[in-house]
Formats: structure tokens, sequence, C-alpha cells
């Protein structure tokens, strides 16, 4: 049975995220297909409420666990001040993700609604924003919102080897 995680990086400027799968040989082009099917979902079709509520206390989870090392707190504290030049309260953050609904993002991509909301949660201007992007929806949606886009498929190639 494959193992499938997901991880967001955040960088003062930009971010990124990432899907990993571990699984055996015979599994990968299957368990590549099922991912790229799963993301297309999240593009295209609107979350459900129940699975949204139960995404944000498994994140909510994570946070209370990485409290748990003073070295992970330190590393949160110091990324934090130089991103965001502030430090949010354990709180605070529930408290946004708690603000989150199913009905933030009414219109998937190639509206430019995602990419304006999440300008507007973060307190950013969408002129000042850079988006990497992959997909042509994406790109488009992005475009319309007044952001920068980056058409990450010129700097890399997909390639699976076994």
């Amino acid at each position: 049975m494959p193992n499938v995680e997901a991880s967001y990086t955040a960088y003062s400027e930009s971010g990124y995220w990432s899907v990993y799968v571990g699984t055996e040989n015979k599994n990968i082009d299957k368990s590549v297909n099922l991912i790229a099917k799963e993301l297309k979902l999240l593009r295209t079709k609107l979350i459900d409420p129940i699975a949204l509520e139960h995404a944000k206390e498994q994140l909510k989870g994570h946070i209370a666990l990485s409290l748990d090392s003073n070295l992970e707190v330190m590393f949160n504290l110091a990324k934090n001040i130089l991103i965001f030049n502030r430090v949010d309260s354990v709180k605070e953050i529930y408290d946004q993700i708690d603000q989150i609904t199913a009905n933030d993002i009414q219109n998937p991509k190639p509206h430019p609604e995602t990419f304006l909301k999440c300008a507007e949660l973060m307190g950013v201007n969408p002129k000042e924003c850079m988006v990497f992007e992959d997909g042509i929806l994406g790109m488009k949606a992005a475009a319309e919102a007044g952001m920068l886009v980056v058409d990450v498929n010129d700097y890399f190639k997909m390639e699976f080897t076994v």
C-alpha cells in the first residue's frame, strides 16, 4: 500500500507545495495517476463541508504536535518573524483556520477567485503577487487576478523512472 504525504513551505515572496508517494515499483504509475486525479478534483470541485472540517481539525492537530518540540517552536517563530514580520498566537492561528468555510471559494479555476481570496487572506495586493503554476486554468486565473504568472512547465520535465 502506498504512503502519500503532502506539505507546504512558505517563503517571504513565494512558497511551494509538494506531494510525496512511497510505493512499490509496480504501483508507481497507478499512484501517480491517482494523485493527479485528486489534484484535478481539488482544482475543479468545491470541497465537501465535512471533509473541510476534518482537514481543519487535522491541521490544528499537526500544529499542536509541532509545539511539543522547543526547536520546532523556535524555527516557526523565527520563520514567521522573517516572512510575515509578526508571530500569531496558537489561538489566533486556530481562529483563522476555523473561519475557513467551504463557501469561501465558489468558483474554481479558471475563475480568479481562488487567487484573489488568497491575496486577501494574506493581506497583500494581488498585483504584488507572483504565481507559480503548471496548469493552463491556473495560469489564466492568476493572470485575470492581475498577478504575475510563472509557467513552471518551462523549468522542469516530469519523468518517472524505476
